[in-house]
């Protein structure tokens, strides 16, 4: 091993004590800012859980990181501006995907004809892997209960591949 990356907040600080015990430079990839852990929920717990790891977090973002990678200039400046980490280790790599290249000449009314989707109707879209991870099962739950519960008509396209593909096929409404 030459170098300890992490991305989940739970893991990363465990991760960068290890690390740091034998001598590995660290790399944290913040996704979504420490500040918003435990949502906005006032309950003692959520503030006083926010307010530990944050101490923590900033803690070790000074003294035990190699580098600290962002994935959008938003969440960079939320570090920085709540001096939850140095500027000198802080480096924004967008997390995102060039769409010029997947530009199609195609008509967008001839995609839809081709799935069956009527002229107009709302599209709901996801794309990405179809892992536990993403929660895709929940979302087919609730986009369910909305069709029933909704009167605006709409359709849901998942793009994707991943080992749940079967199972969230058989979970699909038509």
């Amino acid at each position: 091993i030459d170098l300890v990356h992490i991305h989940s907040p739970a893991a990363a600080i465990t991760a960068r004590l290890a690390a740091r015990a034998v001598g590995l430079p660290s790399l944290v990839t913040i996704h979504i800012p420490s500040i918003y852990y435990y949502g906005e929920r006032q309950t003692i717990r959520a503030r006083s859980g926010r307010v530990i790891y944050n101490s923590i977090d900033r803690f070790l973002n000074y003294t035990a990181t190699t580098r600290l990678i962002y994935v959008s200039k938003q969440i960079y400046q939320t570090y920085i501006d709540n001096r939850l980490s140095p500027i000198d280790r802080s480096l924004v790599i967008p997390n995102g995907v060039d769409l010029s290249q997947f530009k199609s000449n195609s008509d967008r009314e001839l995609i839809r004809n081709r799935l069956n989707t009527p002229s107009g109707m709302l599209v709901l879209t996801y794309v990405g892997r179809l892992s536990d991870q993403k929660g895709l099962d929940v979302l087919l739950e609730a986009l369910a209960r909305l069709k029933r519960e909704c009167t605006v008509p709409f359709v849901t396209w998942l793009i994707g591949s991943g080992p749940l593909e079967d199972d969230l096929r058989k979970m699909t409404v038509r």
